[in-house]
């Protein structure tokens, strides 16, 4: 199965690795790009709606760029201190 990356609001902890909005992060995290802040809203408006983790395949579709390119922004969110960052099979 192949692994994927979501985003997940949820605050309990599971086994499984997952990338994760952070709502109670304990340092102030760096600043955002324009790019990341879209991304992010976009993120959150998804989980919000939803209420499921968006798959990465969706999010480069919605973003209209590859899903490695989607992989790269959440990884520079997980890096700033926005997500964590991880996959999930």
């Amino acid at each position: 199965m192949a692994a994927r990356l979501v985003v997940d609001t949820s605050s309990s902890s599971q086994s499984g690795h997952q990338t994760r909005i952070m709502s109670g992060m304990a340092r102030r995290p760096r600043p955002l790009t324009k790019r990341q802040a879209a991304i992010l809203r976009t993120l959150r408006q998804y989980v919000r709606l939803t209420g499921e983790p968006m798959r990465l395949r969706v999010l480069a579709r919605s973003l209209g760029i590859t899903p490695e390119g989607a992989r790269h922004h959440l990884l520079a969110l997980a890096a700033k201190g926005y997500t964590r960052a991880g996959t999930r099979r």
